[in-house]
């Protein structure tokens, strides 16, 4: 996967390879089969404008841990950064010289975060992308979720672990550093496809500040590269003027690189997490493709497999 360090070289590169870097990768009409790339069309906030700039905590970890240098690779990616976007795959953009960044959440996740911060978590995580999703571009949701779920919880509701990671469920173990994969199912993606509508395959955030617990109910400041921000008037991508966050063409909102609140609906037995709300201000609970008794209006809300959190070890 090429990294551009330098906004020149991408620039002469795309200048001389004009279309040939898209077209290797072959995203054509069947290209919604292999990449994650979506637009949230149901952001609830209204035309509720910010109230100021949004502060965002320096590192507070001084260890050598992975999780603390996953935070450091975040924290030096937000203090540098000038410009960011929510791109297609053959449209990425990573500048650490110029600060820019452009890319999904996926990418964000792995190519930018783990891929510097943690080369060996990212190998581990392209290893099991051939063997899983070998026909996928690049790391997808699908390729976290399936990996962290299947080979390394396994059957286990509680947690588990291997050389690279503690994979696990509960909201009450969750820190600052952690990943939280959410994944779509199959089926409901099959389907939204067939009706001619985009469908990734979930989304991929970094947990960086964790609300208590209100009933079945937890606030979660979430750090990720989306087509639309997490809650207008504490969200970075509309109360920030550097970075950038540069208007996706199919959103039409400040997107890419950002800190925002969502919401989260956790489960009495196991307390897990089973739906979202794009913002704390948003109506409706994107829930469960089977197993819960939420009901929102249209498929597009009932479309989760799952939602599982990873710490690098």
């Amino acid at each position: 996967m090429k990294h551009y360090r330098d906004i020149s070289i991408y620039i002469l590169l795309m200048t001389l390879c004009g279309a040939a870097l898209s077209c290797s990768q072959n995203v054509s009409s069947s290209g919604e089969l292999y990449y994650d790339y979506e637009v949230i069309e149901d952001e609830t906030d209204g035309d509720l404008l910010g109230f100021g700039e949004v502060t965002v905590e320096a590192d507070t970890i001084s260890d050598d841990s992975p999780r603390a240098k996953l935070i450091r690779r975040g924290d030096y990616i937000w203090n540098r950064m000038t410009r960011t976007k929510y791109v297609h795959y053959h449209d990425l953009i990573i500048d650490d010289m110029f600060g820019i960044y452009e890319y999904d959440c996926s990418g964000f996740v792995y190519s930018i975060i783990l891929y510097e911060a943690l080369p060996e978590h990212a190998d581990d995580l392209l290893k099991w992308k051939q063997e899983l999703h070998p026909s996928d571009f690049g790391i997808r949701a699908q390729t976290f979720y399936d990996y962290f779920r299947h080979n390394i919880l396994t059957d286990s509701l509680q947690s588990a672990s291997n050389d690279y990671w503690k994979v696990f469920m509960s909201i009450d173990s969750l820190k600052k550093g952690d990943l939280i994969i959410v994944r779509y199912d199959d089926d409901w993606r099959e389907e939204m496809i067939n009706d001619g509508e985009k469908a990734s395959t979930g989304h991929v955030m970094i947990a960086w500040d964790i609300g208590e617990v209100n009933g079945d109910e937890v606030e979660i400041t979430v750090y990720d590269c989306a087509s639309s921000g997490h809650t207008k008037s504490i969200d970075t991508r509309y109360c920030n003027a550097i970075p950038v966050a540069e208007i996706n063409e199919d959103s039409e909102k400040p997107s890419g690189i950002g800190f925002g609140k969502m919401k989260y609906k956790i489960s009495d037995s196991h307390r897990r997490p089973h739906a979202y709300k794009w913002s704390i201000n948003s109506t409706y609970w994107y829930n469960l493709w089977n197993g819960d008794d939420i009901n929102e209006p249209g498929i597009k809300y009932d479309r989760i497999e799952g939602i599982i959190f990873a710490r690098p070890i």
